[in-house]
């Protein structure tokens, strides 16, 4: 009975040790899928080689490399799946993760996934789609999108670094959310965000247009983030930037439009021609956005309030030298009218005040020098409250309005 019992468990060891060697053995192999348009855990749909025969067995639970690289592979996900890697190396073969009624669906992937074909998060009723990738990022030279299926569930989760080469799509009715906190997303390609559509980031996250175009015509916000504006040009509506930084590259001459809302926003490289930076006061939020150090504007800054909010752009150092070229504009509208130009400028640009508006030119012991355009509306004002000094060195102050200084030198 003795010699049974371990004739049993020799058995049952040498089985255990043969099955963990098959996994073994899959988890470094690449299966490639030959179903054509199917399921992906449909049996006889992956092979051992690229167009070779299928195997019987599907392997549900093992981490193998998946390929991808038949013309015209239409494959759709409705089960959650742990993989390896995945590569989708035709053009023209595609994946559609979809989540289902009742059921989020996630496809894992230990390392990188590289795309040149399609892949579309979507769902079909009321679960979550999700690409979770733990390292090496998605790898986007064909396109990639945030679809929609006709599902009651519009989010869509990619978790993973982003570098897009390709077409990244989100689509109208569709909540987009690059969910990697502190994940790093790169554009040079073409970014669309749909009307109707959004896009937005968890915590830390860091986006580089890089090059191509970042077209938003529904609404791209980075909260508690970073937007490297390094080339390319954004189109639409602007990048809405949430206690968050903005760094315009120095090579950066694009198009381009953003707007800050919050307390804790920072600014630093110069504002070329067809830029547009805003600080938007909004109800019950005041907007601030600091000068990391001097900088010029070809193009457009704006401090305006849509509700009981101000804007300010502001130098907590005191030592920094905004230098207009281009045009500052401090707009009417909301409930306060103060808008605070809390920096040392010197403007051979334009400078409007418009009607409505109290601009304070507040910075403690600012110097602000006008040789070009400065403009106060008829109901406007500017005020520079306290020790600043205004120097009118050339150009035209055409004050409509009022403009006042305290224990000041003009």
């Amino acid at each position: 009975m003795k010699k049974q019992t371990q004739r049993a468990l020799s058995l049952a060891s040498l089985a255990v040790l043969t099955l963990a060697s098959a996994e073994r053995s899959l988890a470094q192999t690449d299966l490639f899928w030959v179903g054509g348009s199917g399921n992906w855990i449909t049996p006889n749909d992956w092979a051992l080689s690229s167009g070779g025969a299928g195997q019987p067995t599907f392997p549900n639970s093992t981490l193998f490399n998946a390929v991808i690289d038949q013309a015209g592979s239409d494959v759709l996900l409705t089960s959650s799946q742990s993989i390896n890697q995945l590569s989708i190396t035709d053009a023209s073969a595609s994946l559609t993760i979809s989540g289902v009624p009742g059921g989020n669906i996630t496809l894992s992937c230990a390392n990188s996934v590289t795309n040149t074909g399609s892949i579309t998060l979507a769902s079909s009723g009321n679960g979550l789609a999700q690409l979770f990738i733990t390292t090496g990022g998605l790898q986007n030279s064909g396109t990639f999108t945030f679809g929609d299926g006709g599902g009651s569930t519009v989010v869509r989760y990619l978790d993973a670094d982003l570098n897009n080469t390709g077409t990244v799509n989100v689509v109208t009715g569709v909540d987009a959310v690059l969910s990697r906190t502190g994940g790093v997303s790169v554009n040079s390609g073409q970014f669309n965000v749909a009307t109707g559509g959004s896009l937005r980031f968890s915590g830390s996250s860091v986006f580089t247009q890089a090059a191509g175009k970042l077209d938003n015509q529904g609404a791209f916000t980075l909260s508690s983030g970073t937007f490297n504006f390094n080339g390319g040009s954004t189109s639409g509506n602007d990048i809405a930037l949430v206690n968050s930084a903005l760094v315009v590259g120095a090579s950066s001459t694009g198009v381009g439009g953003f707007s800050f809302t919050g307390t804790s926003n920072t600014l630093a490289g110069n504002i070329s021609a067809g830029q547009r930076v805003t600080v938007q006061g909004l109800p019950g939020g005041n907007a601030t956005t600091t000068a990391q150090a001097s900088f010029s504007n070809a193009g457009q800054i704006v401090l305006i309030t849509s509700g009981n909010g101000y804007s300010q752009l502001y130098d907590p150092d005191a030592t920094h030298v905004l230098s207009n070229g281009g045009v500052v504009d401090l707009k009417s509208g909301g409930a306060i009218p103060t808008r605070y130009l809390s920096m040392s400028t010197t403007n051979s640009g334009t400078i409007n005040v418009e009607d409505s508006v109290d601009a304070q030119l507040n910075l403690t012991a600012g110097k602000y020098i006008n040789n070009g355009q400065f403009n106060v509306a008829a109901t406007g004002g500017v005020l520079l409250p306290n020790g600043q000094t205004f120097t009118q060195g050339g150009g035209t102050l055409n004050n409509l309005g009022s403009f006042r200084m305290s224990s000041g030198t003009f």
